[in-house]
C-alpha cells in the first residue's frame, strides 16, 4: 500500500479546511442573518398591529382607523406592507397600500387572542403575515375580528441581498488570505523536512559524515539517532581499515622473505607470490580509502517525499 507523503497530507488537509470549512461558515452566517430579518419583521410588524387595534373604532357600523398614526408605508401604493381587518367572513378594512394587489386575506381560523406569525405565496409573490384574533367591544356587545399586518418578502429580501453581497466580497478577501497564509504555513511548515532531505543526500555524496542542521523537537530526535547511527558506522569502518591494515602489513613481510627463497624462482610458486602481493596491495588501498558508504544505494534511493530510480 502506497505511503501519502507528508508534504501532500498537509495540502490536502488545507485544502479541504478551504472548501468545507468556509462554505458552510458562509451559508451558517447568511441563515443566522436572515433569522434574525425574519425576527425583526415579526417585531415591527407586531407594532403595527398593536398601532392598529388602539385606533380601531365603529363609526356607522363600519370599521374606521385614524390615518395619522399609522405607519405612511400603510397609505403608499405598493409599498410592501399592508394591512386588513375581518370578522372572520367579511373584509371590513384594508389599507391604502393593498388596494393594487392581488392579495387575498387566508382563510384562518383563531381564538380570541391567539396570534401566529406565518409565511404563504399567492400569485407568485411570498409574503410574510402576523395575525391576531380578539374581541371587539361595540358597546352593545363583543365583536369577534382579526387583524393581518402583511408584508411582501422583497422587503424582507432588500436587506438579505445587500447583506449577500457585503458577506460575499468579505468571504472572498478571507479566502484570498488564508489561501495566501495556508501556502506560507505549507512552506514553513516542510522546510525542515526539506533541509534533513538536503543534508541526507550529502551525506550520500560524502560531503559532510553528520547531521548539523537545526530542527524541530520532532525531527530533533531522528537526526540524533541519524547521528549515533553513523558515528557507530564510522567506528567500525576505522577498525575494519585498521584490521586490514595490520593484516597486510603483518603478511608482506613473510611474502618479501618468500620472494628471496630459491623456491620463488620456479614459475607456478612465483605466480602464487605474485598473486598474494597483488591481493595485499589491493587490501592496503582499500584500507586507506573511506570506504563504502551506508548511504549510498547503486540500485534506488528513497527520500523524504519523493522516491528517484
Amino acid at each position: 500500500m502506497k505511503v501519502i507523503p507528508l508534504k501532500l497530507r498537509q495540502g490536502l488537509v488545507s485544502a479541504v479546511l478551504l472548501i468545507l470549512l468556509l462554505p458552510s461558515s458562509f451559508v451558517a452566517i447568511e441563515q443566522a442573518f436572515y433569522r434574525q430579518l425574519l425576527t425583526n419583521a415579526e417585531q415591527k410588524m407586531e407594532v403595527h398591529m398593536y398601532a392598529i387595534l388602539s385606533e380601531l373604532h365603529l363609526a356607522d357600523g363600519k370599521i374606521e382607523l385614524n390615518n395619522n398614526t399609522l405607519a405612511p408605508d400603510f397609505y403608499r401604493p405598493d409599498s410592501g406592507l399592508s394591512a386588513f381587518v375581518t370578522d372572520g367572513q367579511r373584509l371590513l378594512w384594508q389599507s391604502d397600500s393593498s388596494l393594487n394587489q392581488e392579495f387575498q386575506v387566508p382563510d384562518i381560523q383563531l381564538t380570541p387572542g391567539q396570534h401566529i406569525f406565518y409565511a404563504i405565496e399567492q400569485a407568485e409573490t411570498e409574503y410574510q403575515i402576523l395575525s391576531i384574533a380578539f374581541l371587539f367591544d361595540s358597546g352593545e356587545s363583543a365583536q369577534p375580528l382579526a387583524i393581518h399586518v402583511v408584508q411582501s418578502q422583497a422587503m424582507l429580501m432588500a436587506p438579505h441581498k445587500s447583506f449577500r453581497s457585503t458577506l460575499l466580497r468579505w468571504f472572498a478577501g478571507i479566502v484570498a488570505g488564508l489561501l495566501l497564509l495556508s501556502i506560507l504555513a505549507y512552506y514553513w511548515t516542510t522546510k525542515p523536512l526539506t533541509r534533513l532531505d538536503h543534508e541526507i543526500r550529502q551525506l550520500e555524496r560524502g560531503k559532510q559524515d553528520h547531521l548539523t542542521g537545526n530542527y524541530p523537537s520532532e525531527l530533533n530526535v531522528i537526526k540524533e539517532d541519524l547521528n549515533l547511527l553513523l558515528a557507530s558506522q564510522n567506528r567500525q569502518k576505522l577498525r575494519y581499515r585498521n584490521h586490514l591494515s595490520d593484516l597486510a602489513h603483518a603478511l608482506k613481510t613473510p611474502v618479501a622473505v618468500l620472494r628471496t627463497s630459491p623456491l620463488a624462482q620456479q614459475p607456478e610458486l612465483k605466480e602464487q607470490i605474485d598473486r598474494i602481493t597483488a591481493m595485499i596491495e589491493h587490501q592496503l588501498k582499500k584500507a586507506s580509502s573511506s570506504g563504502q558508504d551506508i548511504w549510498k544505494k547503486t540500485n534506488a534511493r528513497i527520500t523524504f517525499g519523493r522516491k528517484t530510480h
